[in-house]
């Protein structure tokens, strides 16, 4: 799945509005964001890459999603 997809599943998102908001999550989170959605390596891939276990991945990825979802739907509110 695309990120424009993991991020804004109901409605529209641009892409540069998406990048802005990857750019303020933390970095190790960025990282993440950019290893799974840019560069397209597998859960396991980001494991290795970043040698942290795979549940840690799975979660910190779930949190950065969770993350700019939930700011994408406060500024489609104002």
């Amino acid at each position: 799945a695309s990120l424009l997809v993991a991020v804004a599943d109901r409605g529209w998102v641009e892409h540069g509005h998406v990048l802005s908001l990857v750019a303020r999550l933390p970095e190790h989170e960025q990282v993440l964001v950019g290893l799974r959605y840019f560069d397209g390596l597998s859960m396991e891939e980001i494991s290795i890459a970043t040698g942290s276990p795979i549940g840690s991945v799975t979660k910190q990825l779930s949190r950065a999603i969770s993350r700019l979802r939930a700011w994408c739907q406060e500024e489609s509110q104002k």
